[in-house]
């Protein structure tokens, strides 16, 4: 059993956690998207946002699979482990399914992003080719022709997890109890964790 300090953990370990938690999501995900992705075809191009989307999709997958066997298992993922801090109920006590669902609200937020900008970014009256590998291809279109309206919405969408980032990022400098915006959410906290 272990006993948690009164205080949230400190910024820095957090922030190293963080760091590490996500190299091991990248890792992952750009192993997967190395190895589902096929050669381009003849006269076929990728779509730019299409291309960053399913890349982002795949590693909210991933990183949404990742935080919930960690958390589920153990309350700590690998990099919390690392620098001595876990994840319990702003109460003190273990996290229920309903706090550790509403933890990773952000993910979920990128996910309808990704998803969005999918569906926005597939050129009208065109046929996508070689859907087998996540990664999709179009006919090639001519420069001269101007993007259509939803192509150029979805490109914005791509910024949704630099915004949340930011949001996270200013909810946990500025408030007090230094709590991120996910914390809120699910009414979380991260602690210091002694054996």
């Amino acid at each position: 059993m272990h006993s948690k300090d009164i205080a949230s953990a400190q910024i820095q370990l957090r922030a190293v956690a963080c760091i590490v938690d996500l190299v091991i999501v990248f890792a992952i995900g750009f192993v997967i998207n190395g190895l589902t992705t096929t050669q381009d075809m003849p006269g076929a191009m990728i779509l730019p946002v299409r291309h960053f989307a399913i890349l982002g999709l795949t590693l909210t997958t991933i990183a949404i699979a990742y935080y919930a066997v960690c958390l589920l298992m153990q309350t700590q993922t690998i990099g919390k482990r690392i620098v001595g801090i876990e994840v319990i109920s702003a109460h003190g006590r273990q996290l229920n399914r309903g706090e550790f669902v509403l933890r990773l609200t952000p993910f979920y937020l990128c996910a309808v992003a990704y998803i969005a900008a999918l569906i926005m970014s597939t050129p009208p009256n065109h046929e996508i080719h070689n859907v087998a590998g996540w990664t999709l291809y179009a006919p090639l279109v001519q420069q001269s022709q101007n993007p259509y309206p939803l192509y150029l919405f979805a490109k914005y969408l791509l910024i949704t997890p630099a915004v949340i980032l930011v949001l996270e990022t200013a909810s946990l400098l500025l408030s007090r109890g230094r709590y991120a915006m996910h914390d809120r959410i699910a009414g979380t906290t991260v602690v210091r964790t002694q054996k």
